[in-house]
């Protein structure tokens, strides 16, 4: 299909996952009980190419009218969805350190389901956020503001258990929290020497937004903002937490197969579980390590590699401009002015070329960022909205964030010195590197 027939069509919603075994999870959202509980029959096809994850416009489209319509009409919805998202994330906690690959994943990719969900209403929430600002004057950053986890999420308690960890109680620490820097099937599990190093980068300035004032008309808008940023962190802990438990069994399997940790991650989770079954591995797999993606097309999910894959990107996302480009904007996750030189990390493996004091530039922040979060001096984000890792955690940390740029990333290169106004979701370019 020729390129101006598929550019326009798709909208990317961000870059998510390096592992094909973790994106062929995220994307049998079709074939879920969620999506079929909960009514979102009309988000259809979907791409995962090197990591970005595109969606049709138009079913986007529809989900802003479904959960507009839910809002303003139907609060029971939100009642049904937030216990099945708490049914979900029980069933699969349930499984922690089991040895049962098929029933995992099929409670794994089950539990990931209502997290995407949860981020398609944070999509949605936030067009009908920057709607209604227009007519009651509060913009949509204001209002997100308001919207903090109602309630602590593990991630959340770990960092207040930090705070007051003695050095005598690391060891059990480390054990009682040692998924913690994983995400997925990706990521280093947490150490004694990375605990002593979060310790002395712990901030006490903490953003609780306890004084925040609600606007009149925004009681129920905050009340379902701040539960779906509760349960995006929530379901994506109770996953990595129970993907991490499992990581012993498929080593095992992969070792008896003579395959590398990276090499697992090159196969589909349907493929692993055909694995223990036959012992075969699917024809031409080795390909994938010259880059890999996977698409939901019509219900079919096919794995794509190589020049194919990087042909269908080329083919799929529309090229941003960024020269000329001295200033960009986004919306304020944590207030705070900061100037510092950029570092920018595409991927979490990268997090450690990330000095104290740098401004992180990543597409998105997950789990597994977190400690270069402590040591920055200011976080900036591609994506963002509600739910975002990067607008929970930059609060809890009490470091200044800017989030939903767009393109942060393409713009700014390591060295370039920035002043970035998080009151404003203001970036500007000081000095450019090499200059």
């Amino acid at each position: 299909m020729a390129k101006e027939d598929t550019v326009g069509k798709w909208y990317h919603f961000g870059r998510w996952v390096e592992s094909l075994l973790a994106a062929s999870c995220w994307l049998v959202y079709r074939n879920s009980d969620t999506f079929r509980r909960m009514g979102f029959y009309f988000i259809t096809d979907a791409k995962d190419l090197d990591g970005h994850f595109l969606f049709l416009k138009n079913d986007l489209e529809k989900l802003s009218d479904f959960v507009r319509g839910k809002l303003t009409s139907d609060h029971k919805w939100f009642e049904q969805f937030f216990g099945w998202c708490d049914g979900k994330a029980g069933e699969l906690a349930a499984l922690e350190g089991g040895h049962e690959l098929e029933i995992f994943f099929k409670r794994y990719t089950e539990c990931l389901s209502c997290s995407l969900m949860v981020e398609f209403v944070d999509h949605a929430m936030q067009e009908y956020l920057e709607a209604l600002g227009e007519k009651t004057g509060v913009t949509a950053a204001e209002a997100m503001n308001l919207m903090r986890p109602y309630k602590k999420t593990e991630l959340m308690e770990y960092q207040d258990e930090l705070r007051g960890l003695k050095e005598e109680m690391i060891v059990a620490f480390v054990r009682n929290h040692k998924w913690i820097g994983t995400h997925g099937f990706g990521g280093e599990p947490l150490n004694e020497e990375r605990v002593m190093k979060e310790i002395v980068l712990s901030r006490g300035d903490r953003d609780s937004g306890q004084n925040l004032k609600v606007p009149a008309g925004y009681e129920y808008l905050v009340e379902v903002g701040s539960k779906l940023a509760y349960y995006r962190t929530y379901l994506v802990e109770k996953a990595d937490r129970v993907a991490y438990s499992h990581w012993p069994v498929i080593k095992e399997l992969a070792e008896k197969q003579g395959l590398s940790w990276d090499d697992v991650n090159l196969l589909t989770h349907v493929e692993l579980i055909e694995l223990t079954k036959t012992g075969e591995l699917p024809v031409g797999w080795e390909k994938r390590r010259e880059g890999f993606g996977v698409n939901n097309i019509n219900g079919e999910v096919v794995v794509v590699a190589g020049d194919e894959m990087r042909r269908e990107l080329r083919d799929s996302m529309e090229e941003i401009k960024t020269e000329g480009i001295e200033e960009i904007k986004g919306m304020t996750a944590r207030g705070g002015r900061v100037k510092g030189v950029v570092r920018v990390v595409e991927r979490a493996a990268d997090i450690g070329k990330l000095n104290e004091g740098e401004i992180l530039v990543a597409p998105e922040t997950t789990p597994d960022y977190v400690v270069g979060m402590k040591m920055a001096g200011a976080i900036v984000t591609n994506q963002g909205g509600i739910t975002s890792h990067a607008a929970i955690v930059s609060r809890e940390l009490g470091v200044p964030c800017v989030i939903g740029t767009k393109i942060a990333t393409q713009v700014l290169k390591d060295g370039d010195l920035v002043e970035v106004d998080a009151d404003k979701g203001v970036v500007k370019i000081i000095k450019r590197a090499g200059r």
